[in-house]
């Protein structure tokens, strides 16, 4: 493939070098030092675009790659995603959006464990939280991967009526989720289900970026041919019949 990286923060290296590894073509590479690469001409013959930028650029960048015919896989969060708008300009240009707040296949199976979990819980004494630790350059709190987890949650038991700061001491059956940014954790997230007799935790820990920047290019090569929006839920249906 031809690809383009927008934004070239650790994920975007991260991407590079495997992408490289794996005899693709990096044909361009955005950051801010280059923003006035970033035109159409340049775009052309590019088979799929990496964006992992910033909440506040993303909305842009992403218009601006799939209205220039490119393909996109999108990791950045923070960030109201049109899905009316998206779709319809990827059905004008016979090209695929894909966006997931985590890539890591194995994230999204810890996902559909904490939906299977939450529902054999309900009705019973335990009180759920989300702890999510990331590394002190990520921005966004919480993560959009711990915003993931407590949707999933809900999912599993209705009970539970969506997440708020674990700092927000209102009422309401709200999942609190608290956010350490330290060092250079490439992601932990945690659900701990509490009562008065004992504590169990589900979590996964994210060893490095290399499994993220290798499901964003299985999602690049899914897409491949495509039209559409398309998240991790097919990615685990394509490579894992999960």
């Amino acid at each position: 493939m031809k690809v383009a990286i927008i934004g070239f923060g650790k994920m975007g290296q991260a991407i590079k070098t495997l992408a490289e590894k794996e005899n693709h073509e990096v044909s361009l590479i955005i950051d801010r030092n280059n923003s006035q690469d970033f035109t159409s001409e340049k775009l052309q013959g590019i088979d799929v675009a990496f964006e992992f930028s910033e909440p506040g650029e993303a909305s842009g960048n992403v218009m601006k790659l799939l209205q220039s015919g490119v393909s996109v896989v999108c990791g950045t969060t923070g960030w109201t995603i049109e899905t009316d708008l998206i779709n319809k300009v990827c059905s004008e240009k016979g090209i695929a959006f894909f966006h997931a707040s985590n890539f890591s296949p194995g994230t999204w199976m810890f996902f559909r464990l904490n939906e299977w979990f939450a529902k054999q819980m309900t009705g019973t004494a335990y009180e759920v939280s989300i702890r999510e630790k990331h590394h002190i350059h990520k921005k966004d709190k919480p993560s959009g991967t711990a915003i993931t987890l407590a949707n999933y949650i809900c999912q599993g038991n209705p009970s539970f009526t969506g997440w708020k700061p674990d700092n927000d001491f209102s009422c309401g059956n709200k999942i609190p989720v608290s956010s350490v940014r330290e060092g250079e954790i490439a992601g932990i997230h945690t659900s701990v289900w509490d009562s008065d007799y004992d504590t169990i935790e589900i979590t996964h820990t994210a060893k490095n970026r290399a499994i993220f920047a290798q499901g964003a290019m299985m999602a690049a090569t899914l897409i491949q041919g495509k039209t559409g929006i398309f998240n991790m839920s097919h990615i685990l249906s394509e490579y894992f019949n999960l």
